[in-house]
């Protein structure tokens, strides 16, 4: 992960939002967040990044 992101992050969450740091249920709502992002674009990236389709086998 480059610094500007992680920078970004930490404005949106810790300085815009209403995020605290030490409140565990916060923690997991931004880390669901975060996987559910991953997973969306692995999805979608993987389509054009992925394997060539393998024929059926018959």
């Amino acid at each position: 992960m480059n610094a500007q992101a992680l920078a970004f992050s930490y404005l949106l969450l810790g300085r815009v939002g209403n995020f605290k740091s030490r409140q565990w249920r916060h923690i997991l709502i931004a880390f669901a967040g975060g996987i559910a992002m991953a997973l969306i674009l692995a999805h979608a990236f993987g389509r054009f990044y992925g394997p060539p389709s393998l024929p059926a086998l018959s």
